[in-house]
């Protein structure tokens, strides 16, 4: 998954704002009302799907006893992987 894959569409954010009232009068709080609305719908997307992301990836690089699936015995990878991973991600 991409981060790309997790950003609201805009038929997403219009079904969100659907029926909101916005008063000329407080344009500014109205604003600012929706578009907190807005982020709080792409955290509860994003962050769910990041934390599946890393996971899997933790998954990837891990050895798992044969003798007990649900048990890791250790994670291990290369350090240019590991690097490569944290680039993508954007922590460098």
């Amino acid at each position: 998954m991409e981060a790309k894959d997790t950003v609201l569409n805009i038929e997403a954010i219009q079904a969100l704002l659907a029926g909101q009232i916005i008063d000329s009068n407080y344009l500014y709080e109205d604003i600012n009302r929706l578009c907190k609305q807005v982020a709080q719908a792409q955290a509860e997307i994003s962050f769910p799907a990041g934390i599946k992301e890393v996971v899997e990836w933790i998954k990837q690089y891990s050895l798992v006893d044969p003798t007990d699936p649900t048990l890791y015995k250790s994670f291990r990878m290369e350090w240019e992987d590991w690097q490569a991973k944290l680039k993508e991600w954007g922590i460098e």
